[in-house]
């Protein structure tokens, strides 16, 4: 017949009873934050609206001065463009000294400068 062996002859220790975990350790709650309720935030919003008589172009317009405040009629000053001057010394090299002209004439390379004839202010350029 096998003889029984002890777990105390090979130096080894029997394991501790089973014991039953605590009550506590199973018990776990669960917590869902409370909903919180947002306040609606009142804001204000100031708009300013600066409003023009009339539109800048290339003759005298009606307009409403930004600085004396009278509605006006432009006074306007047609001067060239540095531009005009820089495409006229290209043509003259590429094309020769009879193309230097073109320039000169052509309206895109004219600026028109509106000022208010009563208080002399600058209004814009086109």
């Amino acid at each position: 017949m096998a003889a029984t062996i002890t777990p105390t002859q090979y130096g080894m220790e029997a394991p501790p009873p089973y014991q039953p975990p605590d009550k506590q350790m199973l018990q776990t709650t669960y917590t869902q934050p409370q909903p919180m309720v947002m306040q609606p935030v009142m804001t204000s919003t100031n708009t300013v609206v600066v409003q023009s008589a009339g539109r800048l172009g290339k003759g005298p317009s009606n307009i409403l001065c930004n600085s004396c405040h009278q509605n006006v009629v432009t006074r306007t000053t047609r001067s060239l463009k540095g531009e005009a001057w820089l495409l006229a010394l290209v043509l003259c090299c590429l094309g020769g000294i009879l193309c230097v002209w073109i320039p000169f004439v052509m309206d895109s390379m004219y600026e028109t400068t509106h000022h208010c004839p009563s208080c002399n202010a600058f209004q814009g350029t086109t």
